[in-house]
């Protein structure tokens, strides 16, 4: 019994028949209208696959990167039962997002994308997917966590953080690529990975959803066909967390910048080493792991505001990111 199913039967002890209906009513308003949206996704040669949606309707339809890989021929099965074949158009490795295009004579059924930012621990969640095949399987269980730092491994050589959902909401193998919910049938989360134990590739309550406050970001370009085969982004500075030595400081330790690489996006913003690094994008800044979370939930391009302390004097500096390696004049 997951922890939403415990959490459900306490509050029908105290509150019997109305809170159960309409907790199903609302539950069976956002299985039909997702469900419609919700797509099996296989490769032409393969009998089975993963999972889609359908976020606009004339057929872009969002899945993992790893579902679709860079394919230019996919079948792509409705809810109704049609199949489509679709293409790959736009993909992302590091953040495992992948767009694909199929073309129907008539608008489909499709789903928008919710604001997973209010997200919060004990927020109701619905997983819609194919695992082992069983299509449009439906599941249902709360966030554990809205945002998790996942060690990711499928994109690069180099294992790197991304910002997940942790939700306790059956998620299996075939469940990749699908939608996780919220209790207003938009979209929060694509589902990427499981936690596994003892190599058993099976649901143990630990799943992970990219958020759709990164997916947002990234959406136009992907439609438009940007193919980011490497999208680590980097800062160019190395950082150490150390005891915050000022009578009453506040917390107990700082975020002090220990070097900077020539010509990278930090040298470019102004940064020195032996700055202390107070906030980004009005974040607080405690370890190194915050940066880089933060840092994976933008793209190249975008400027992010960080405050800090140099000796005595506060400071501001707009830092561009760029894709790791990339320098600047």
């Amino acid at each position: 019994m997951n922890l939403a199913l415990s959490c459900l039967l306490a509050v029908l002890a105290a509150h019997p028949r109305p809170f159960l209906v309409s907790l199903q009513e609302a539950l069976h308003q956002v299985v039909d209208h997702a469900g419609r949206a919700t797509v099996a996704i296989r490769l032409a040669h393969q009998a089975s696959g993963g999972t889609g949606f359908i976020i606009t309707p004339d057929g872009f339809v969002l899945t993992n990167y790893h579902v679709a890989q860079n394919q230019q021929e996919l079948v792509v099965e409705l809810a109704d039962r049609r199949q489509f074949t679709g293409r790959v158009v736009g993909y992302n490795k590091s953040h495992d997002l992948a767009m694909v295009k199929i073309a129907s004579p008539t608008p489909l059924p499709w789903v928008s994308l919710g604001d997973s930012a209010a997200l919060r621990a004990g927020s109701l969640v619905v997983a819609i997917g194919n695992p082992f095949g069983y299509k449009r399987t439906v599941s249902f269980g709360i966030v554990s966590h809205p945002q998790r730092v996942f060690q990711k491994t499928w994109a690069t050589s180099k294992d790197s953080l991304l910002p997940v959902i942790q939700t306790d909401a059956a998620i299996n193998p075939g469940n990749s690529g699908g939608p996780l919910l919220n209790m207003r049938g938009e979209v929060v989360g694509v589902n990427t990975a499981i936690t596994v134990t003892e190599g058993m590739r099976l649901n143990t309550g630990l799943g992970f959803s990219v958020p759709s406050h990164i997916v947002k970001r990234y959406l136009p370009h992907l439609m438009a066909g940007r193919r980011y085969d490497r999208e680590d982004l980097w800062t160019g500075m190395f950082l150490a967390r150390q005891p915050r030595l000022e009578a009453g400081a506040g917390t107990l330790y700082q975020l002090v910048v220990k070097e900077i690489e020539a010509h990278s996006p930090a040298d470019r913003a102004g940064l020195e080493v032996g700055d202390v690094l107070e906030t980004i994008e009005g974040k607080s800044l405690n370890t190194p792991t915050d940066l880089s979370v933060e840092v994976a939930s933008h793209v190249r391009g975008e400027v992010l505001q960080i405050r800090y302390h140099r000796g005595s004097l506060a400071g501001e500096a707009l830092l561009t990111l760029a894709p790791e390696g990339q320098v600047f004049p």
